[in-house]
């Protein structure tokens, strides 16, 4: 889920406190994960006709981030369920 003191970061797990993970792109734009965040990466076909195989790079990074709240050290873990759309 995300964070609640800033929806556009991930919330975390453990016994830290004021940080959320945030995701950014190759071009160190946080995603907007509270506004149903996409990210887009074009297909790179490999191969011919008929076995056309196809990869793309998602280039993203993560890092903590301050959420406004006061920080403690200690763990924090975070998890993102995704959704791969192509067409």
């Amino acid at each position: 889920g995300v964070d609640i003191k800033n929806n556009n970061l991930l919330k975390t797990t453990g016994t830290a406190t004021g940080v959320g993970i945030g995701l950014y792109d190759a071009s160190n734009n946080l995603i907007n994960l509270a506004g149903n965040g996409s990210f887009d990466a074009p297909l790179i076909p490999a191969g011919a006709e008929p076995d056309i195989k196809y990869s793309a790079n998602l280039n993203l990074r993560a890092s903590y981030v301050a959420n406004g709240d006061v920080v403690v050290p200690g763990t924090a873990n975070g998890n993102l369920p995704f959704t791969l759309t192509y067409e």
